[in-house]
């Protein structure tokens, strides 16, 4: 995918399907987040599961390169594309917690060697989500200071 066409995609991302997909995980597991007391899920939803973190990985993963090919020219960019990335981002950063606690859970149950193996695998993609998550709200800091809005503002003294 060259530069213009990843600027383009990433300035679609509210109407994208690939947030359309988060939006849907993030629904998914809003009941969880509203509850005093997240609704603990048993191990015979570890499918959904770890369908829900391989998907907002590659998500994120994707959203990480396009990121990277929009850096050089940030002005192409508005407010509140680079907005809704820290949105949706940061939202997801948040419930990290909640994958996280749910896989100790499993963790601590009798399991098979295969549901061992998928918790544990799961485990590390979370890990691998966090990082890549960072790596998209770090370069949207930068590319948030030169966003079309902030140049046409610009008033060269």
């Amino acid at each position: 995918m060259g530069p213009v066409r990843a600027v383009t995609a990433l300035m679609a991302m509210p109407r994208n399907k690939l947030i359309e997909r988060q939006i849907e995980l993030r629904r998914r597991w809003i009941r969880l987040a509203m509850a005093e007391q997240p609704d603990w899920q048993p191990i015979s939803r570890l499918p959904l599961i770890g369908s829900m973190i391989d998907g907002m990985l590659q998500d994120a993963e994707e959203h990480c390169q396009t990121l990277l090919q929009a850096a050089p020219k940030p002005h192409v960019l508005d407010d509140y594309t680079v907005g809704r990335v820290f949105e949706v981002f940061g939202s997801q950063k948040n419930d990290l917690w909640l994958f996280e606690e749910q896989l100790a859970r499993w963790k601590i149950d009798k399991l098979s060697v295969g549901q061992r193996h998928e918790v544990d695998r799961l485990t590390e993609q979370v890990g691998r989500c966090r990082t890549v998550i960072d790596s998209i709200l770090s370069p949207a800091e930068q590319l948030q200071q030169g966003t079309i809005e902030k140049v046409l503002a610009f008033k060269p003294s």
